[in-house]
């Protein structure tokens, strides 16, 4: 048996080594020239040498359609086999269009292999698609204005938010003449979510900053993204100069007191003059009331919420307690309340002091203003929150009652 097969092997042994050689080669060349046909979704497609002047609707910054193809390869069996979405790119030379509306026919020349272990040289003979046109526009350079709008999310607790400066920018941008001109007028938004600042920036900037002021967070470069519709609202930095000047601004909510007493008036309605009057019904001047030259004060101290030390020092001495006069038939409890003298005048004071506190000399004219108005909204919504509490957090119940024709005054 071993010698047959020894003669076997052996016996003519030139001619076996060339009939196996010719048989690897037919097969090679024959495994080799097999077409295959694979449909490939999703290809990318990169544009070069567009004309300065001009761009490409939904062509995103990196060069490349914000849209993908989607081929029929027919090639060698062996690479198309391997050929995957990842595999490969189109790469378009926009000097081949002749028209605004360039109708595009992709061959196997326009394909660039991403993966170096397949070479698509001479093993893509056929490429079907289906309609492809690219738009080309005039390129134009534009500044659409971004509204910066409230943020989301929450603060970590015993923080408030209060407001944030800038609330108006410009982004300029440059791409097709249509998109960036609808956008122009329409706009674009920013926001950004409170919840990413934690407990512990805040404790770093409330040690730092001045205690009687509101806390000032600058806005971090990271944030200063903008989605751009057009490109697939792919995100670009804010480039207005003065979105350097972001920041937003908060409080640490606490109980804060106000370091004087207040002058209690009694309005009298003049309606009722005949009836009552300063003659008919009095204030009575026991505690929590003392007469100081002739004014009466409330001298039980009064703290507040949601505003700032500064807030309350500016305005301090302008506020009055008065009790609304009535008769005991009507009611027996008088209704009250803590009003603001000269408003005007102490949101004036208020926005000054906090203007010169900031460096404003590299801000533009427009942008101070603003941030006057900002300052202005600050102070209204301070003031609104003038509602009296005791040492203890409570809320102050302040109880004016007619006893023997004189108005005494208790608090619980």
């Amino acid at each position: 048996m071993e010698s047959l097969i020894r003669n076997f092997l052996l016996k003519n042994r030139q001619q076996k080594l060339l009939a196996l050689s010719l048989a690897i080669i037919i097969w090679l060349f024959i495994d080799h020239s097999i077409t295959e046909i694979k449909v490939i979704p999703n290809v990318p497609v990169r544009i070069v040498n567009i004309p300065s002047e001009h761009t490409v609707r939904d062509l995103l910054p990196n060069g490349y359609l914000s849209h993908r193809v989607t081929l029929t390869i027919s090639g060698s069996k062996n690479v198309v086999r391997k050929l995957e979405s990842g595999d490969l790119e189109i790469l378009l030379d926009a000097t081949s269009a002749h028209s605004d509306n360039w109708i595009v026919k992709i061959v196997p020349k326009n394909l660039v292999s991403l993966n170096p272990a397949i070479n698509l040289h001479r093993h893509i003979f056929e490429i079907q698609h289906p309609e492809f046109i690219i738009h080309f526009s005039q390129l134009v350079t534009e500044k659409v204005p971004i509204q910066v709008k409230l943020p989301l999310g929450e603060l970590p607790k015993g923080y408030e938010y209060l407001d944030i400066w800038p609330t108006k920018l410009n982004q300029t941008l440059s791409g097709p003449e249509e998109a960036v001109l609808e956008l122009s007028k329409k706009g674009l938004q920013f926001l950004f979510d409170l919840s990413q600042i934690s407990s512990e920036d805040l404790a770093q900037i409330k040690s730092k900053q001045n205690p009687k002021n509101t806390m000032s967070y600058a806005i971090p470069k990271k944030w200063k993204k903008i989605a751009i519709p057009f490109q697939q609202d792919v995100s670009q930095t804010i480039n207005d100069p003065e979105a350097k000047f972001m920041e937003m601004h908060f409080i640490k909510r606490q109980l804060l007191p106000l370091n004087t007493a207040v002058p209690v008036r009694i309005h009298y309605s003049p309606k009722l003059l005949n009836v009552i009057n300063p003659s008919s019904i009095a204030l009575d001047d026991a505690y929590p009331l003392s007469k100081q030259n002739e004014i009466l004060l409330f001298i039980e101290p009064l703290y507040f919420f949601g505003v700032t030390q500064n807030f309350l020092d500016v305005v301090q001495d302008n506020l009055e307690l008065q009790i609304i006069a009535a008769t005991k038939e009507e009611s027996e409890v008088l209704r009250w309340s803590l009003v603001l003298i000269d408003k005007k005048k102490m949101e004036n004071i208020y926005v000054a002091m906090m203007l010169s506190e900031q460096n404003t000399s590299l801000e533009s004219h427009d942008f101070h203003q603003e941030k006057k108005e900002i300052l202005r909204k600050r102070f209204q919504k301070f003031a609104k929150r003038l509602f009296p509490h005791k040492e203890n957090g409570q809320r102050l119940r302040i109880i004016p009652r007619i006893e023997d024709d004189v108005i005494r005054v208790s608090v619980s």
